[in-house]
């Protein structure tokens, strides 16, 4: 009787403290994904003040051409990638790694050619005097946090 009783607690005690690791675990994974989310989140908001000021205007449309160049002679490394579109959701230029091609915020999934594109992205409207002029769009790889 005596042994059959430590059987089931020794049961009940394994049994509580399965559930406790993978509430626990559950809890970790949660807070860190959500964590790396806003660290991705904050990038692509400083990235977007911090290119925002090079857009140039070029016969009425959008531009980057001159930041391009900069950043091709100080063998400056783009590591997002930034699409700039005009006002009716038409790439015009694009830089830095592949991404996917279209305006959209947060994240997102494509199938390429032998592999799937994960990007995290964020845009905003280039107004100038209340008037839309186009769309500045970053995204960044989120492929190693899906791993």
């Amino acid at each position: 009787m005596l042994k059959r009783m430590r059987l089931k607690l020794a049961l009940y005690f394994m049994c509580l403290f399965l559930v406790l690791h993978l509430i626990g675990a559950t809890a970790f994974y949660i807070l860190f994904s959500s964590s790396l989310t806003r660290s991705n989140e904050t990038l692509l908001a400083n990235l977007l003040s911090e290119i925002r000021p090079s857009i140039r205007m070029n016969e009425g449309r959008p531009s980057l051409a001159d930041w391009a160049q900069r950043a091709r002679e100080t063998d400056t490394t783009i590591g997002a990638t930034i699409h700039l579109f005009d006002k009716n959701g038409k790439l015009l230029e694009k830089y830095g790694p592949e991404g996917i091609d279209h305006i959209f915020n947060g994240r997102e999934q494509e199938q390429d050619t032998n592999e799937i594109k994960s990007v995290r992205s964020r845009n905003e409207k280039i107004l100038t005097a209340g008037k839309e002029l186009g769309v500045l769009q970053v995204q960044v790889s989120t492929k190693q946090n899906d791993q």
